[in-house]
């Protein structure tokens, strides 16, 4: 599920069961956690690709006022009830559409230990391992991920995409070959795929980081 659906679901859904949380939450408390959280929603779900989550073309300052200003509705929604890793998610996705890579593997860090069965949660967790070069991480957790999630294509291509950035090409192009193999047709994994190939026949450089890899035409 890409995060403009799962936002939108939220919504439409009573955004969640606050029963759920460790502490529970005053009928006041409630409402100003959905208030918060449905207002940040609103300002950052415009910014959302649909098809693959891109960040936001951030360079405007009304671009940078909504997402700033999500940022600190969520931050006053998560002072209500810190076990919420739906805001952290969202959260997540405001600081890495404003390129802050760190803020934005900080949140989705305290997102995926909230719920770690959540194959979504656990793709965007370890992309944001990724972004950060933190490669060897970023393959411990998508190697336990791909046993937990066997049928997740985004999952099997974060792996692969760890395995390469750990230098291991051979293992990374198998992976995805598996992945191309085991569904429909996938875009990001065939680009991968030949990305991982050019590795294989010398015509590219073996990345040391993913911005390495987009710098050289991923």
């Amino acid at each position: 599920m890409n995060l403009k659906t799962f936002f939108v679901a939220l919504i439409v859904a009573g955004l969640f069961n606050c029963s759920a949380y460790s502490r529970e939450l005053t009928e006041k408390e409630t409402a100003r956690f959905e208030k918060y959280f449905a207002e940040a929603s609103a300002l950052i779900t415009p910014y959302m690709n649909t098809a693959d989550d891109a960040r936001a073309d951030h360079e405007t300052p009304i671009v940078r006022g909504d997402l700033t200003r999500s940022i600190s509705l969520l931050k006053k929604a998560i002072r209500l009830n810190p076990d919420s890793w739906q805001a952290y998610r969202l959260m997540g996705a405001a600081h890495r559409a404003l390129w802050e890579l760190n803020d934005a593997y900080l949140a989705l860090h305290k997102a995926y230990l909230n719920v770690p069965e959540d194959p979504d949660i656990t793709s965007e967790y370890i992309v944001s391992l990724i972004e950060l070069d933190r490669t060897d991480d970023a393959l411990e957790v998508s190697r336990d991920a791909i046993k937990k999630f066997p049928d997740r294509a985004d999952i099997r291509i974060d792996h692969g995409l760890a395995l390469l950035l750990n230098g291991k090409v051979e293992e990374a192009f198998t992976q995805i070959e598996k992945t191309m193999a085991h569904g429909t047709e996938n875009p990001k994994a065939r680009k991968l795929l030949e990305y991982i190939g050019g590795v294989k026949t010398g015509k590219k450089p073996c990345p040391k980081s993913y911005w390495e890899m987009v710098l050289n035409g991923k």
